[in-house]
């Protein structure tokens, strides 16, 4: 299994693990792929975005998280972590997880004391 930042070529991909599970284990409402992408991937002004894949050897996406950064504060936020059900309890969601809060303390121009899941996040769901 490989961890890596999301790439415009994964952004298909990474959409449908999304909506295969919107508006059922998840309570997002499924997202087109234009507004997947406006969502999670285009930058917002002052907020970083970073979003990686797990992908099985195959190349295929079984897992995704993002999570964003807001300029000059030392709070990251965790938007979102999914993995394809046939790959849960596996360590997928973890190791994504754990390589998310890396990136965002990588990217952060401070160090960061807190991780927000959700409340009070830049990146809005509905």
């Amino acid at each position: 299994m490989q961890m890596q930042r999301v790439t415009p070529s994964d952004i298909a991909q990474v959409a449908e693990l999304f909506n295969r599970y919107a508006e059922q284990e998840v309570v997002y409402k499924k997202l087109p792929e234009a507004e997947f992408e406006h969502t999670f991937i285009t930058p917002q002004q002052q907020v970083k975005k970073i979003n990686l894949t797990a992908k099985a050897e195959t190349g295929e996406v079984i897992g995704f998280a993002s999570g964003s950064l807001v300029a000059g504060k030392d709070i990251a936020y965790v938007t979102f972590v999914l993995v394809d059900k046939a790959h849960r309890r596996q360590g997928v969601g973890s190791r994504l997880l754990a390589a998310l809060e890396a990136a965002l303390q990588q990217e952060a121009e401070q160090p960061l004391h807190k991780y927000q899941m959700i409340f009070f996040n830049p990146v809005t769901l509905t």
